[in-house]
């Protein structure tokens, strides 16, 4: 179930029917303003991971992070699908901070960060999951200790996905 999207754009929908649009149908958009905030978020996420893993090279990196974002909002798949009143921006949002959380060591994030990105698209949940256990599992592999707090927190999203995902089905259907 995608939740959050329709929600917020409800939000915006109240503020932006109160002005004649014309021909434009102020449900879409409500959708596109909703999707354009996530969609330059992740833009922002990528500007991040980009710095977070550029070389030291400051003329290198300086061009990568200005580029990196470029390039994802060029590509097909954003303009066409993201930004054209479907849900998934939201989704990649979610992915997209997962990975920051990750690469940034920051596991306390990765719980509620599962739980919105599972109002967000239900794929969050598995794919938020799979990525912090190939995270983990590639630490461990390269030697480097993972607290016992990764494995909590791991075990934690679970449970705050799982959740989440229940209580959309039922009070959805």
């Amino acid at each position: 179930y995608r939740v959050l999207t329709p929600m917020l754009a409800s939000g915006v929908l109240r503020v932006v029917s109160r002005f004649d649009w014309g021909a434009w149908d102020p449900v879409l958009l409500s959708l596109l303003v909703v999707n354009a905030i996530f969609t330059s978020l992740i833009a922002l996420i990528v500007m991040r991971l980009t710095a977070a893993v550029a070389s030291h090279d400051k003329d290198r990196e300086a061009a990568a992070i200005g580029l990196a974002p470029f390039i994802y909002l060029s590509s097909f798949v954003v303009v066409n699908s993201h930004l054209a009143g479907l849900l998934d921006s939201a989704e990649g949002f979610f992915l997209a901070a997962i990975l920051l959380a990750l690469l940034e060591n920051r596991w306390l994030l990765l719980p509620p960060l599962i739980a919105l990105g599972a109002l967000a698209k239900e794929t969050v949940v598995p794919l938020g999951l799979c990525g912090m256990t190939l995270w983990w599992t590639a630490g461990r592999v390269r030697g480097i200790p993972r607290p016992r707090l990764a494995v909590a927190t791991l075990g934690a999203s679970v449970v705050a996905g799982a959740i989440v995902l229940a209580l959309c089905r039922y009070l959805v259907d």
